[in-house]
């Protein structure tokens, strides 16, 4: 139950400022001499403006008690009245009297159940069906009345049509989601508070499960756990849409209650709540996954920084030794004598080993000398790999713009993960893109040398290496994941951004009324 501290609802405070008598308590000219318009005691005088400051104030008439003495005592030196005493002996019919003169002046009408009541009650009945809270729903009550002109109501029929609008509001939801259920699965959802599982649980604290502390082991069990998950959403379908607030509320609401709670409840709303937490649970496990995803791609390229760093500082030494290398060949091939004699010199000089030094070379120059990806594959040990690729492989993956060669790729990778080979063709990556195009446009300048071993061939022809090959996908994918050019179905940090976007035809209809309330310029 909402209390009126929380609400908008106004009330009136002992502690008035000197700022407030004046500025808000303080009656103007025009009230005054309205005042005098009318045939009345010295008490009703001052009664008739102490209500009518009052009113502005709240839109409604508070009790005569309830009224703070320096607000009377304010408005009674104003009329220069000697005592404030005289409220007191104003009669309750002149009391009533007094404020059918205030609303006339006002323009305001008084609250009537009889008029108002069903009014007031479609219009909240209206503002549960996407607020949960009930201080939302008085609150926004307040401005409907206000708008109106309509007397404000006492606090508690506000609070009692709010309460029983969001119980209504709440109770059509809980039908309309198990009325969209099939029998075969709504006894599946209400045996979940039944069956244990093997390690002596319900399915109920299984289907609650959150991800634990990050480990190989923990990994693969909260893989399992999502996989499970979203075998028993697919199986719960397409549910009705329900507003964002609504549905978190349901689904904090079904994470606090035990088993034993969750079991007493009525039969309609046991179902719809676990439907609920099953569709929002395989949402969050799977963020958590995409944000496990993403972390471990950005930790492995964290460290193939401090990797090149390593392999910069060694590579110094290196970088001499064969520049000196260099410069005794060239020496050679400048001494005197046969060719054959300065060809056994140049041998000497690379100690009868060509092969050694081309390699020592390569190892330098071949990736690039700024190159961190080279040192990639490193740490791309069986274990990782096999958590990438089972994330990879559950999540419902699409593009927003340019992202079908990519997915194709996702494809091909998934599909010969449990085959054996270390280099995979280009040509067979092509069989996963519907426009049987070589999809790899995507592929950045920086891996070529790490992804192809021959690189004067056509693209068609090249072999790609199979480790380097997933890295760069997994890789793109994160990033993407990240921009916004990839989403998964089914998820709430990754979903489709575009969802989340005003259609064209509703901007079309109400951009002109948004312009001329924000005061903003229709031509961008």
């Amino acid at each position: 139950m909402a209390a009126v501290h929380d609400t908008a609802y106004p009330r009136l405070t002992e502690n008035v400022t000197v700022a407030a008598l004046q500025q808000i308590y303080s009656p103007s000219d025009r009230e005054i001499a309205w005042s005098k318009t009318h045939r009345l005691t010295a008490g009703s005088r001052l009664l008739i403006l102490v209500y009518l400051k009052c009113f502005q104030r709240l839109g409604y008439f508070p009790r005569i008690r309830d009224i703070p003495k320096p607000i009377i005592s304010s408005i009674a030196k104003t009329l220069n009245c000697a005592s404030t005493d005289l409220l007191s002996n104003v009669p309750s019919s002149s009391q009533s009297r007094l404020q059918i003169k205030i609303r006339l002046f006002l323009n305001v009408t008084k609250y009537s159940v009889e008029e108002h009541s069903e009014w007031l009650k479609e219009r909240a009945s209206q503002l549960a069906m996407t607020k949960e809270n009930t201080i939302d729903i008085i609150n926004a009550l307040l401005e409907y009345l206000i708008k109106e002109q309509i007397e404000l109501p006492a606090f508690s029929t506000l609070n009692r049509i709010a309460i029983n609008a969001r119980a209504r509001a709440n109770r059509n939801y809980y039908s309309a989601i198990v009325d969209v259920l099939s029998s075969t699965t709504i006894k599946m959802l209400d045996n979940i508070l039944l069956y244990d599982n093997s390690e002596g649980q319900t399915l109920w604290h299984l289907a609650k499960q959150k991800p634990k502390k990050q480990s190989i082991t923990n990994r693969h069990r909260y893989i399992d756990h999502t996989r499970w998950l979203k075998n028993m959403d697919c199986r719960i379908g397409a549910l009705p849409l329900i507003p964002e607030q609504k549905r978190q509320q349901f689904y904090f609401e079904t994470i606090a209650y035990a088993r034993d709670k969750m079991a007493s409840l009525t039969r309609r709303k046991r179902i719809a709540l676990i439907a609920i937490l099953i569709r929002e649970q395989r949402m969050r496990s799977t963020d958590s996954l995409i944000g496990l995803f993403v972390k471990e791609i950005r930790k492995c390229h964290n460290k193939t920084k401090l990797d090149l760093t390593a392999f910069q500082d060694a590579s110094t030494g290196e970088s001499e030794k064969l520049v000196c290398m260099l410069r005794d060949v060239t020496l050679a091939m400048r001494a005197d004598g046969s060719m054959t004699k300065r060809y056994q010199q140049i041998e000497a000089v690379v100690n009868h080993d060509p092969q050694a030094v081309t390699t020592r070379c390569d190892r330098l120059v071949i990736h690039g000398f700024n190159n961190p990806l080279q040192f990639l594959t490193r740490r791309y040990t069986p274990q990782l790999r096999r958590g990438l690729l089972d994330t990879l492989s559950i999540l419902d993956i699409d593009h927003t713009a340019h992202g079908g060669q990519l997915l194709s790729c996702v494809n091909a990778i998934l599909h010969y993960r449990g085959v054996a080979f270390k280099t995979l063709a280009v040509q067979a990556v092509v069989d996963f893109d519907d426009n049987a195009a070589v999809p790899l446009d995507w592929v950045r300048d920086s891996w070529h040398s790490i992804l192809y071993g021959e690189q004067r061939m056509k693209i068609e022809r090249r072999f790609l290496d199979r480790n380097a090959f997933e890295l760069c996908v997994l890789s793109e994918v994160s990033r993407r994941l990240q921009s916004g050019d990839l989403f998964v179905n089914s998820s709430t940090k990754y979903d489709d951004y575009r969802t989340h976007l005003v259609s064209w035809a509703e901007f079309d209809r109400k951009i002109d009324s948004f312009c001329e309330m924000t005061g903003f310029d229709k031509n961008p």
